[in-house]
């Protein structure tokens, strides 16, 4: 990020999958207001920017139908929130310059994302979440889940009282819940209708006649 010199430069995990349109779509949420200096999509994994349940992106049929039906049911609104989640972000370089670059030193594993959102929003300008926009992540790739990953959060939260006296985290989680509980709910909704609508398909012939061969196989084994 320190060598960029484009306008707007993209934080992203390695364990994401990007589908089609993300990019366009991070950018035409930071042009909507000079004073948007950071934008996210929504996700599976993400914390406060989840959008769906554990099973939703199966159920969908993968990351290209969830961000389809993610596009199909925004709004656009562009809702604006107190903090945003680092797997992928698209940050205003100005903006990142002026305030400092991330400050990997008090927070080398984690929530150092959270301090570069709260220096942003001190800066005087706007955190925003593409709601038109999905990126699947991973999750737990960049240090595992275990006790090192353990520890970088609770070193995180540590700095972060330090950093940020009287910080309340959860008024924040609360504020981007509150923002994003429109098209959660939209999306979990259809989610479920598709699903139902899945279930009660009639089977093909050709489906229905290999559960009969299997039965009948399982019948014949059990005489035997």
């Amino acid at each position: 990020m320190s060598e960029a010199h484009a306008d707007w430069v993209v934080l992203l995990n390695s364990d994401t999958v990007v589908t089609t349109g993300w990019l366009e779509g991070l950018i035409d949420c930071a042009i909507s207001d000079e004073a948007n200096a950071a934008v996210g999509p929504l996700s599976n994994a993400a914390a406060r920017l989840s959008i769906t349940a554990a099973n939703d992106v199966a159920m969908a049929g993968g990351p290209e139908q969830m961000a389809a039906l993610t596009k199909e049911l925004a709004k656009n609104l562009y809702p604006e929130v107190p903090v945003l989640t680092g797997f992928c972000t698209l940050v205003s370089l100005p903006a990142l310059k002026e305030i400092g670059l991330l400050d990997a030193t008090n927070f080398p594993g984690y929530l150092v994302d959270v301090d570069m959102c709260l220096r942003l929003l001190s800066a005087g300008y706007k955190l925003r979440v593409a709601e038109d926009v999905y990126v699947h992540h991973g999750s737990a790739a960049s240090f595992g889940k275990g006790e090192k990953r353990d520890r970088l959060i609770a070193e995180g939260r540590q700095r972060m009282e330090e950093v940020w006296p009287g910080c309340d985290r959860k008024a924040l989680h609360d504020a981007v819940d509150s923002s994003l509980k429109d098209i959660k709910k939209a999306i979990s909704t259809e989610i479920k209708i598709r699903a139902k609508r899945k279930r009660e398909q009639p089977k093909p012939a050709n489906q229905v006649l290999r559960i009969i061969r299997r039965c009948s196989r399982l019948a014949l084994s059990a005489f035997r």
